[in-house]
């Protein structure tokens, strides 16, 4: 064959693979789209040149992507043709569900270097044969003209053989035919012994379709009008082929035909799953039209198809449920709950749900209803297949059950049924509470076990299989689980259930009725223990005197201990008078100094620093007199709050690290528990107090070697210890090293310093957090103080959980605050201690976005009213959302502290009040008291 030839067939098959009438596209192994045809283009909606833009990926699915390499690496081993359904998208955005056929191309290479795809299920479209036009005959001679030719030779052939189609082509002015070789192979001919020509086709057309076939053709060539031909054809096997058969014809510039090009396909398949799919649908219509449940199809809220069943116990016509929203049919009280459940299965979730909710018949008429929802594909969408079950009669039957087990189980009368056997088949509640068993327990147990007399040869027995099965009452004793017995009167009844004999027991506890009697039987002994009582009164106040007589040796002790308590605070006095003067002495002494006009910088701060470390002795000396003071007379108060031990340990050690810089004194801290551990509720504030006074006598009272602190966690406990090398505590002083004022009586106030009062302090403040301390020590050797605390990881109250004991947790109350405030600072302060109340918060930074944001959630619980903002004031807003929600709880912030701010705040419907700068622990305690009330709520 000749360049020339070649040409003239590359123009054929270049028309040929433009009029396929299937989507056909050629692409490399990278997925670059090579060549595609018209009817690929108009099935994917985009023109030639916008699709050779993009890769074939932009047009798939992911999973689509990994499949299709799956499949492309299998061309790597061996030549093979494959089938993939694939989701390839529409200009439009909707998806294509496709059957693409896939034929590597490998030109001579060992591997393939392209592939053509043949998508053989798809909506058919008319072709436009403008392709044609214009193809230019005037090719050069050049070798790539000659290259061009083979690869599109071989695309062509590769996609005519996958796709099961052949062609024709008819000379009508020379009457000469041509077939292609697929053409034969789909006829079932052989090539040598057979002539082609479209009268040898008209011979194997089936008899049925022959007239039609010749009709279609003769008005083709006639009114120049192209044959699109579907026809069944008798092969030389005698079997029978579906084929689609698409002709063109070429006219001179008079209109006479002069050529007739045809493409035929086979398409028996696609008309085998064209019957099989259509027996499939009228299959499951019969069996959805016959079934005894509802069934509804529900796509985006609307019901696009009921069957008879749903029209026949809901008493609606289809005209009156299909195209309405089924969300209309649910009664009001179950639509959010339906709502959620439709749009979850919208989304695409594939799990069956299963509820029950109430169905609205016409005149506000509701059933009950059972619904079964699972996903299915409608016409190319998600939708969602409803079977839907009336059990109105099943709901009526299920409540008067309940009400009659409600009955027997609340019943105070103690039932129980065994069957021929004695084994308990049935308990309530109160035999339950009788026997101190629960119903798993009894449910299979004999009867013998609570039933002592079941097994003797006594009338119990003898009654249990007495075949009369009248109605009898005893008294006896029944044993319960702990293994005591109490008297009960039973009463006895047969029933005969399914052929089987059982026994109802009716138990009455008569404990009572016996303790009754007994005590008739007892009041004649009391009045002969009556003269005995007489006489024991005598023994009594013979006992009475000699308590007189304890009670004033007591007096007279509790005399010397008060002159002892006297002679105390005279020393403590004394002491007093030397603690404060020295303190003061320092800061007047020194004061004057740094008034001097030639004083240099050095002396200056030196003064300085003396002043204010005797300032803060002087005010440690104020503290533990008003300490013991205020514990004393019962004025302290415990706040429980959330506490990090650890954090506490590390704060006193970086508080009292920089003694050791001046001592010779190692300081070392312990802690047990892991940082998520270590918290607990107490009152920081007192709980740092004890371990600061005993810090400070250890080092007070230890010139050299080590302290050590920690705490240990032991029976749910915590053991704080604080463990010096210091002097330690003579042995006739320990007895009273709790007391007050007991440092001045030693003699050591001259020597160390100091009130006497920390210890006293530090074991009234562990008493009250629920704690004990002691101490060991040796003289000269150290001390070792221990004190306890409960490990108690409770929460503060209600339902509020602080924030680090939350973690991801959803559950428990969620307050809603609004913090009213236009200071950004402020703001992120209060939120910081805020949110510890699993709290939602929101920020208004004037009084005009505060009431906008109250209006817009009116379900806010809490505020916190900044009074002075700009746009409007706090006492404006506080009107207009107070008018709006009077149960709503508004806390007034304000810098004024004065008692009339207070009072006009409260006044103007504030529910309460803290002033600037706010301290933290005072406005926890605040939410604490209204989130408890908000929570009883």
């Amino acid at each position: 064959m000749g360049r020339e030839d070649d040409l003239k067939n590359a123009n054929i098959y270049k028309s040929f693979f433009d009029l396929f009438p299937d989507p056909v596209v050629q692409f490399s192994a990278d997925f670059k789209l090579l060549k595609i045809n018209k009817a690929f283009c108009d099935y994917l909606g985009f023109q030639e040149h916008e699709l050779l833009k993009k890769s074939l990926v932009h047009l798939l699915d992911k999973d689509d992507i990994s499949e299709l390499k799956n499949i492309l690496k299998e061309f790597k081993q061996k030549k093979i043709d494959r089938e993939i359904i694939l989701h390839l998208t529409h200009k439009s955005g909707t998806q294509q569900i496709s059957v693409f056929k896939i034929k590597n191309i490998q030109n001579n290479q060992p591997t393939p270097n392209s592939f053509v795809g043949f998508i053989i299920h798809y909506k058919h479209k008319n072709l436009d044969n403008s392709i044609l036009e214009g193809i230019d005959n005037n090719f050069t001679q050049s070798e790539k003209v000659v290259e061009e030719l083979e690869r599109v030779k071989n695309l062509f052939k590769g996609a005519q053989k996958l796709a099961g189609i052949g062609y024709f082509d008819v000379d009508m002015i020379t009457h000469t035919d041509w077939w292609s070789d697929e053409l034969y192979d789909i006829l079932l001919m052989d090539p040598k012994n057979t002539d082609p020509s479209l009268e040898k086709i008209l011979e194997f057309v089936h008899p049925d379709d022959k007239a039609n076939f010749k009709e279609r053709i003769n008005r083709c060539i006639q009114n120049e009008d192209n044959a699109n031909i579907e026809y069944r054809c008798l092969r030389t096997d005698n079997s029978i082929v579906y084929l689609r058969e698409q002709i063109e014809i070429f006219r001179d510039s008079s209109g006479k035909p002069i050529r007739m090009i045809g493409i035929v396909q086979d398409i028996s398949m696609q008309k085998i799953n064209q019957q099989a799919l259509k027996e499939s649908e009228e299959k499951y219509r019969t069996l959805v039209e016959s079934a005894t449940d509802g069934i509804a199809i529900v796509q985006q809220g609307i019901m696009q198809y009921v069957n008879p069943e749903l029209l026949k116990f809901s008493d609606y016509t289809n005209e009156e449920l299909v195209g309405k929203p089924f969300i209309n049919f649910i009664a009001p009280e179950e639509k959010q709950k339906v709502i959620n459940i439709h749009k979850e299965r919208m989304m695409g979730d594939t799990k069956v749900y299963n509820y029950e909710t109430r169905l609205c018949l016409k005149e506000n008429k509701l059933i009950d209803i059972e619904v079964t929802s699972t996903l299915l594909k409608y016409k190319g969408n998600n939708a969602a297949l409803v079977f839907i079950r009336d059990i109105s009669e099943k709901k009526k039957a299920e409540e008067q059950l309940a009400l009659m087990r409600f009955g027997i189980d609340h019943s105070q009368i103690g039932i129980y049924m065994a069957d021929e056997n004695g084994v308990i088949t049935y308990v309530n509640d109160y035999a339950c509470k009788s026997l101190g068993y629960s119903a798993e327990e009894l449910i299979k147990l004999k009867l013998e076990k609570i039933d002592p007399n079941y097994n003797s040869k006594s009338r119990i027995k003898r009654r249990y299989n007495n075949t009369t099965r009248s109605s009898w009452t005893i008294e006896t004793w029944h044993k319960r689980k702990d293994g005591t017995e109490f008297p009960v009167e039973i009463t006895i009844n047969y029933i005969e259930f399914n052929k089987k004999l059982f026994t109802i027991s009716f138990l009455k506890n008569i404990t009572d009725r016996q303790k009754a009697q007994e005590a008739l039987k007892q009041q004649n002994t009391e009045y002969q223990l009556l003269n005995e009582k007489y006489l024991r009164q005598n023994q009594e106040l013979i006992q009475s005197l000699d308590h007189i007589k304890s009670i004033n040796t007591e007096l007279k002790e509790a005399k010397i201990r008060a002159e002892e308590s006297d002679r105390l605070k005279s020393a403590f006095i004394a002491n007093m008078s030397h603690e404060i003067r020295t303190p003061m002495n320092g800061i007047i002494g020194f004061s004057n100094m740094y008034t001097k006009p030639d004083l240099n910088a050095e002396k200056r701060d030196y003064y300085a620093k003396i002043v204010i470390d005797s300032c803060n002795r002087l005010l440690r000396i104020v503290n533990d007199v008003l300490d013991i003071s205020r514990i004393e007379t019962g004025q302290v108060q415990v706040k429980s709050e959330e506490v990090n031990v650890n954090d506490l340990i590390m704060e006193l050690f970086v508080f009292y690290k920089s003694n050791t810089e001046h001592h010779r004194v190692s300081f070392y801290p312990y802690k047990a528990l892991k940082d998520e551990d270590s918290i607990i509720f107490t009152d920081k504030t007192k709980l740092f107090q004890i371990m600061n006074n005993l810090l400070s006598n250890a080092f007070k009272f230890t010139e050299s070697g080590h302290i050590k602190y920690g705490y240990e966690l032991k029976d749910n406990e915590l053991i704080f210890y604080v463990k010096d090398t210091g002097i330690g505590i003579p042995s006739d002083q320990k007895k009273f090293i709790f007391q007050p004022f007991r440092q001045a009586d030693m003699g050591f106030t001259r020597q160390y310093g100091g009130t006497g009062l920390g210890l006293a302090i530090s074991k009234k403040l562990v008493e009250l957090l629920g704690g004990n301390i002691w101490f060991e020590s040796e003289e000269a050797k150290g001390s070792v103080f221990y004190f306890t605390m409960p490990y108690n990881q409770l929460k503060i109250s209600g339902n509020l959980t602080p924030l680090k004991k939350q973690g991801k947790e959803k559950s428990g109350t969620k307050l809603k605050i609004l913090i009213a405030e236009d200071e950004e600072v402020n703001y992120l302060f209060l939120e910081e201690i805020l949110l510890k109340f699993n709290s939602r918060i929101y920020h208004a930074k004037d009084g005009k976005e505060a009431v906008d944001i109250f209006k817009k959630n009116p379900d806010i619980q809490i505020i916190l009213m900044d009074i002075k903002m700009p746009v409007m004031d706090g006492y404006k807003a506080l009107k207009i959302i107070k008018k709006i929600s009077p149960e709503t709880i508004v806390i007034a912030q304000t810098a004024y502290a004065m008692t009339e701010d207070r009072k006009k705040a409260l006044s103007a419907g504030c529910d309460d009040y803290i002033a600037k700068p706010i301290n933290k622990d005072e406005l926890v305690l605040l939410f604490i008291k209204y989130a408890d009330k908000l929570v009883k709520k």
